[in-house]
């Protein structure tokens, strides 16, 4: 395991889903968002099974660095944004705990496997994380970081190297236990 934080400084463009703006139009032109009624249905880079992420009116979509729009709920949207202007916010820099392929599978990691909530593909090195998340299957390749958010509510998600790389800074490594 790893401590990380966003680079202070760290912007994203983000929208409100239901308030109509021209990227949530763009994005459902694309296909990459459906609405069906209160509901949006996205279409991440993770989504792997035909399943878009399912979210509901007012919470929030980033693009990430492809054009691709991913999910955040309302509430840890406001709690770890704040608003610059028009559609920039800062990303506040928050420790969070991340795990990498190769790192020792102990605890949380080890938690969420046995719980059902997290599998490791070790034969598919293209979706070797996969997690059943936002109501459809979602996976990330090998290289990916998974980023825990809230242990508690066993919240996290898989973040792709080169985004990690750019947007995170490692705070502390994980000693491994001597035996």
């Amino acid at each position: 395991m790893i401590t990380v934080m966003k680079k202070k400084g760290s912007t994203v463009r983000a929208y409100r889903l239901g308030e109509g703006s021209g990227q949530e139009q763009e994005m459902i032109r694309r296909g990459l968002i459906v609405k069906r009624g209160s509901e949006y249905e996205i279409f991440s880079r993770e989504s792997c099974s035909g399943t878009g992420e399912i979210v509901k009116a007012g919470d929030y979509f980033k693009i990430d660095e492809g054009g691709m729009p991913y999910p955040n709920s309302k509430e840890w949207f406001e709690k770890n944004h704040r608003h610059i202007e028009g559609d920039l916010y800062e990303q506040l820099p928050i420790t969070l705990t991340a795990w990498q392929a190769g790192d020792p599978d102990d605890g949380p990691v080890r938690t969420l496997i046995d719980e059902g909530r997290l599998s490791l593909c070790g034969t598919d090195p293209e979706h070797f994380f996969q997690a059943n998340m936002w109501g459809t299957k979602l996976s990330a390749p090998k290289d990916a970081v998974l980023v825990i958010y809230d242990y508690s509510k066993r919240e996290f998600n898989f973040v792709a190297r080169r985004i990690f790389d750019n947007t995170y800074e490692i705070v502390k490594k994980q000693q491994n236990k001597q035996t």
